[in-house]
């Protein structure tokens, strides 16, 4: 058995920390419940973030992510691909969670493109 790690990504990552709130779809509604969070990483498909919600493989979110400078979130919907714990503290547990997009609101994908172009242009100088 190979035990090389093979990356399965399309798209490159970039380090994004910014405020988010998630809303899960159960049953074919919207949640009213907003679970608070910071992303940890994005991608053209994906964001990884931080939350005390331990979400299921399979739950379908809505995500409304705040860009740096912008006055309105982003609005985004994808599935949850994995969900793992990352500390436990004494009061609260803290978990990351995987995305994948597969909805970006048609008068988002222009500020949502430029943001993901603009960070890896920046990861790109810094490796210069």
């Amino acid at each position: 058995m190979n035990d090389e790690f093979i990356e399965k990504r399309k798209y490159i990552r970039f380090e994004a920390q910014t405020s988010i709130n998630v809303q899960l779809h159960s049953k074919g509604y919207l949640s009213p419940e907003k679970i608070l969070g910071l992303t940890k990483n994005m991608s053209v498909e994906g964001v990884c973030f931080i939350s005390e919600k331990e979400f299921r493989s399979g739950d379908i979110l809505t995500l409304q992510v705040k860009l740096p400078n912008q006055s309105e979130s982003l609005a985004l919907e994808g599935e949850v691909r994995w969900c793992k714990t990352v500390s436990r503290g004494e009061i609260e547990e803290k978990f990351e969670t995987g995305v994948k997009l597969f909805t970006v609101e048609k008068s988002d994908e222009t500020k949502f493109v430029g943001y993901v172009n603009y960070k890896l242009i920046q990861r790109l100088k810094k490796k210069d």
